[in-house]
């Protein structure tokens, strides 16, 4: 990756987890830079449409459920995962075991089947479709992303951009060790027992 070459104003593309507190904790960790007078862009989807202006944000939306092809909407059809709104984002996480009074093994498996899901693979293809748009389009300096994942347009973004990765989910996300519970599993490492759960 390139180092970024002094330059005045930065063109910075914020690319968070398609969630309510995610892109609140990115708003608040680049709140000085824009500030300084920096173009932040965040990359969200339509759900969020005008939440960020108002607060000096550029916003680049998209939406999961339509494919991108040069740069034209397609209808894709499918809403197998749930829309951003906080109320369904709630509620499609206690029905897929990731929250509520569940067990740390039932929380891991279902959180495991949603990761490595068909369904998945193809969400983030799409989402990984407009990110090639959004870059195309905004020819950003420095990529601010909050996730566990790095898309591959950010990764292998034509300008070498280079990247910040945040995360604002549970640090288990970046601790990998047998004496670490897994994130999302809700123990405690007093309570960890390894050969149990895995």
């Amino acid at each position: 990756m390139k180092s970024i070459k002094k330059k005045q104003h930065l063109t910075i593309l914020v690319v968070p987890i398609s969630a309510v507190g995610h892109i609140t904790a990115c708003k608040g960790a680049l709140s000085s830079l824009l500030s300084r007078g920096h173009r932040i862009v965040f990359f969200i989807e339509e759900a969020f449409k005008g939440k960020l202006a108002s607060a000096g944000y550029e916003e680049f939306t998209y939406d999961r459920l339509s494919e991108v092809e040069d740069g034209k909407k397609e209808e894709k059809g499918s809403e197998t995962l749930p829309n951003s709104s906080s109320d369904h984002m709630a509620e499609w996480l206690l029905d897929c075991k990731i929250i509520g009074d569940f067990t740390a093994e039932e929380k891991l498996r279902s959180l495991n089947d949603i990761l490595h899901s068909e369904e998945n693979y193809r969400d983030n293809a799409v989402v990984d479709k407009w990110l090639k748009v959004a870059i195309s389009q905004l020819q950003p300096d420095l990529f601010y992303v909050d996730n566990i994942n790095l898309h591959p347009a950010i990764y292998f973004n034509p300008r070498s951009a280079p990247f910040i990765l945040n995360i604002s989910l549970v640090p288990n996300y970046f601790v990998f060790s047998r004496q670490v519970p897994p994130a999302e599993s809700g123990l405690m490492k007093e309570k960890w027992e390894v050969d149990k759960v895995l």
